[in-house]
């Protein structure tokens, strides 16, 4: 082997190198865009479901449908973006809207006599306990899914 076809061969070598530390890098760099980017639309659906338990904080049983609607468009995305765990929580969430807004109806309209609105009382003293905590408990709930951190 001559002097001239070990400089080519290291020449191909080191070439090779390199397109493997690039491809890394490529590698590397898309990995963390497809993190933040996950991140922001992890974020905005959290962003619009603390709004919405502030304006359910606000609002109570008063709460209209058409609000509860555009709170489910704007964070529908939350099937695809987060896990069995969080998808339960805006089950849940929404049941408790559904039983805030039935309360203050029967006991607006005191359909069902005074044994049932001494009932409805202590269930709306529950659901808005339950809701003001939420504001707070939401943070630690969805912590795991907004971190940037390497896992």
């Amino acid at each position: 082997m001559n002097c001239f076809e070990f400089i080519i061969s290291s020449i191909t070598a080191i070439i090779a190198i390199f397109a493997a530390l690039i491809t890394y890098q490529q590698y590397y760099i898309n990995k963390t865009k497809f993190k933040f980017e996950l991140f922001d639309k992890r974020f905005l659906v959290f962003s619009k479901l603390k709004e919405f338990i502030i304006l359910v904080n606000k609002e109570g049983g008063k709460i209209s449908i058409d609000e509860i609607n555009q709170f489910n468009i704007q964070t529908i995305e939350h099937k695809f973006l987060f896990d069995k765990k969080i998808n339960d929580y805006f089950k849940n969430l929404l049941s408790n809207v559904f039983s805030l807004r039935s309360i203050e109806t029967d006991m607006k309209n005191n359909l069902n006599g005074q044994i049932n609105r001494i009932e409805n009382q202590q269930k709306l003293k529950e659901l808005t306990f339950w809701f003001t905590d939420q504001v707070e408990s939401i943070e630690s709930l969805f912590q795991v899914y907004l971190s940037i951190k390497e896992r």
